[in-house]
Parts: C-alpha cells; sequence; structure tokens
C-alpha cells in the first residue's frame, strides 16, 4: 500500500481532536485500518488508532442496526432498538477500555469492520463478533 494512501501521525491526531460528531474517516485514516487488517502491525502509537477503529466500528453498527429495522414479517431475535443501543455502549466502553495496548485480535478486528458484510449479515451476529474479539486477552 502506497504511503500516500495511508495517514501520517498528524493526520490520526488531527482526527482525535476533532469533537466525535466532525470526525470523518478519510480514505487515508482508512488506510491506517487496512495495514493493520492486512499485516498485523500497528504503524502508530495505539492511543491513535483507538478513537478511529472505535468511530468506525459505532458506523457499521448503526447501519447494521438500521437495516434491522424491517417492515415486513416478524422482528428479528435480539432486535430491539434499545437492546442495540446498549450493545453498542458496551462495546464502545470495551474498546475505550483498551488502554494498556491494542487488543491482541486487532487484526481480525480490523478486517470485521472494514468488511462486516463479508461474513455478517445481522446485526446480533456481528455485535457478538466484535465483542469476542475485544474480549480476548493474551
Amino acid at each position: 500500500m502506497a504511503s500516500d494512501t495511508i495517514a501520517d501521525e498528524d493526520q490520526l491526531a488531527s482526527y482525535n481532536s476533532c469533537p466525535k460528531g466532525d470526525r470523518r474517516v478519510t480514505a487515508a485514516v482508512r488506510g491506517v485500518l487496512v495495514e493493520a487488517a492486512t499485516t498485523g502491525m500497528l504503524r502508530y502509537p495505539w492511543p491513535l488508532i483507538r478513537e478511529v477503529l472505535a468511530d468506525m466500528m459505532e458506523e457499521v453498527l448503526q447501519e447494521f442496526q438500521a437495516e434491522a429495522h424491517v417492515e415486513v414479517g416478524p422482528a428479528p431475535a435480539g432486535g430491539d432498538s434499545e437492546d442495540m443501543r446498549r450493545v453498542r455502549s458496551e462495546l464502545a466502553a470495551q474498546i475505550a477500555s483498551c488502554t494498556r495496548g491494542a487488543p491482541w485480535t486487532l487484526q481480525r478486528l480490523c478486517e470485521v469492520v472494514l468488511e462486516p458484510r463479508k461474513q455478517y449479515s445481522r446485526f446480533q451476529k456481528l455485535a457478538q463478533a466484535l465483542e469476542k474479539l475485544l474480549r480476548v486477552t493474551t
């Protein structure tokens, strides 16, 4: 991957300094996670990357939650909006608690966040996978 498609440390610091609602994941910022998913290695300090991963994870979960609301047929099991918000909040707290360093499962975590539909089609399955990945310790 060319270095111009991967954000530098200043770009990550700038991303993290923006208020949460104003943050935008650019192709270069996303490139940092693509590199981690491909190599399993982090180019920059974990605290800079943690916020990007947390924001992308939240975005993916919100997309899956929005798709879970069906107009026809029975609601999927565990598909209550309040339950989904609680799960999203718990996952955000789990990743925020990773203060000592990147999770041991960082490479797989990045893969899932970058391409969740490759293996998951429902909110609950994706949330369970993310929870398991965040709970693994060395």
